[in-house]
């Protein structure tokens, strides 16, 4: 029961603030919306500092769990494929970590890198008007 009294805590906690944010959200709101009384609070958490670090630890461990499952499920589809689709998945599988993980997780934007592999053998095939073509015979 008393565990269940902490999940409970923790899940409408998380909610609060996500909604609200940590400064405007307070113990009586959070055991208010949890339906549980304040006492109780202070039963499983000393202060509201200590309870947002147990709802952060929680999201990391959700998260780091998360990803090694898709890295895991990377690694498979990756042992199945050629080289030339691994940028495409690779390009896929950022997409689905930014969709999945929301606001929680920011990717700097890196472009495809099959994309930037194109331009740059482009470049090479087709040098600047009266540069000297590269490699081949003379």
């Amino acid at each position: 029961m008393a565990a269940d009294r902490r999940r409970l805590l923790l899940r409408t906690g998380r909610e609060l603030f996500d909604r609200y944010g940590y400064t405007d959200v307070s113990i009586t709101d959070i055991t208010r919306a949890a339906g549980i009384a304040t006492g109780s609070f202070y039963a499983h958490f000393p202060d509201k500092g200590e309870f947002f670090d147990a709802v952060l630890d929680e999201l990391e461990g959700e998260g780091i769990r998360e990803i090694e499952e898709r890295v895991a499920l990377l690694d498979a589809l990756l042992a199945h494929m050629g080289d030339e689709n691994i940028d495409d998945l690779l390009h896929d599988a950022q997409m689905l970590l930014q969709r999945g993980m929301g606001t929680h997780m920011r990717f700097p934007p890196t472009g495809r890198m099959k994309d930037q592999r194109r331009a740059a053998q482009l470049d090479h095939d087709d040098p600047p008007a009266g540069a000297a073509p590269t490699g081949g015979a003379p």
